[in-house]
């Protein structure tokens, strides 16, 4: 009862009614516009649609409490604000953009898929991990016993100085823009980590112009040490060719399969690793990535990438052989060794993609994740 009830034969007064506006849902993008004692109009998804009257519409309210006024107040309408629920997470997109590809597609029913793998991560964990171990130590031994000889001991040393390359191309960028320095790394990222597709072009090509002018700088640098070696020759192929230098080239031994399968496998060790260090579920070592990724680097050299010249980045390979075709190496530089040019380019693309994937599917460390 009011405490100050009006006198009797008096027009009872009641508070008036706030007024409705329309209101934003970010959730479900819906807005919500009272239409008086009609009901709610609840305008979702471009589709009208008109609630009930709530009972006490067109009944006298008695004060602030009333049963009305409880509705009317905003905690009272976020409370019964539709909120559509975004389905499972493995029915989700996992691609950016416009695809509608999903892990369902990709791998059928994901649900007791994802238990499954939850409950045997650690096994799988294992697996993956001993393999890469492996692989790499036996890698090691593979080549240095076929390969025993002075040039492998110096490509001993370039594995080395390759992995302290990698950690200062990392600390200088990581804090800005990730520290991708790959091709191949930002085509896993936007597949598998969301990364924005519309940013993809731009840091390709700022990763091909930052090697196509490292090339540069080398060249000048270097240039009266060339021209002493080679006589001033611009040779790609031969006794005194110096394109080695600056591109990577498969040993002769081995056909484009094998040196195709050779970097694509390295590369997917590569984005394993690096969606290892990047994954806050698998909780790894704050400050460590550098370290680990350019380790990581110098282990794929020395073990399996030997055989293919060891690229593992298209920019790496493909950034300086435009530098020798603009410096007057010809066009040699893209049909030397049977074009084996594209190999040192998209064979690393490839092997990201499926190292990513591999990640994702063996790598579980919660419910939710990606696959």
């Amino acid at each position: 009862m009011p405490p100050n009830p009006p006198p009797l034969g008096a027009e009872p007064s009641y508070p008036s009614k706030p007024e409705y506006q329309p209101h934003r849902n970010p959730s479900s993008e819906a807005l919500e516009v009272d239409l008086g004692p009609g009901g709610l109009h609840n305008w979702q998804h471009g589709g009208p649609s008109v609630t009930a009257p709530h009972p006490a519409a067109h009944e006298p309210r008695d004060g602030p409490s009333s049963p009305e006024s409880e509705m009317d107040s905003p905690t009272r309408r976020r409370r019964r604000r539709h909120r559509p629920r975004a389905g499972p997470r493995w029915r989700r997109p996992f691609f950016t953009g416009n695809s509608s590809f999903s892990i369902a597609l990709a791998l059928g029913d994901q649900g007791p898929w994802r238990r499954i793998r939850y409950y045997y991560r650690e096994y799988l964990a294992e697996l993956l991990g001993t393999y890469v171990m492996v692989l790499l130590g036996l890698g090691v031994i593979f080549t240095s016993a076929l390969n025993a000889d002075a040039k492998y001991q110096a490509w001993v040393l370039i594995s080395l100085a390759w992995a302290l390359a990698i950690m200062t191309g990392l600390f200088i960028s990581q804090g800005v823009s990730g520290g991708h320095l790959n091709p191949a790394v930002t085509l896993a990222f936007a597949v598998w980590r969301k990364f924005p597709w519309r940013k993809v072009p731009g840091y390709w090509f700022a990763q091909l112009l930052g090697a196509f002018t490292a090339a540069g700088t080398l060249h000048l640098l270097f240039l009266q040490s060339l021209n002493a070696y080679s006589g001033s020759r611009r040779d790609v192929t031969g006794p005194y060719a110096t394109a080695g230098l600056f591109v990577t080239f498969p040993i002769d031994i081995i056909n484009i399969g094998t040196a195709f399968l050779s970097e694509s496998l390295s590369t997917a060790i590569l984005v394993i690793v690096v969606f290892g260090v990047t994954d806050r579920h698998n909780v790894p070592p704050v400050g460590w990535g550098p370290l680990a990724l350019g380790l990581t680097v110098a282990g794929l050299l020395m073990s399996l990438a030997f055989q293919a010249g060891g690229a593992l980045n298209p920019a790496r390979d493909l950034g300086p052989r435009l530098y020798l075709l603009a410096a007057g190496y010809g066009v040699e530089t893209f049909q030397a060794h049977s074009h084996y040019f594209y190999v040192p380019v998209v064979a690393p693309c490839v092997g990201a993609v499926i190292g990513g994937f591999v990640y994702d599917l063996l790598i579980i460390s919660s419910l939710r994740k990606v696959i």
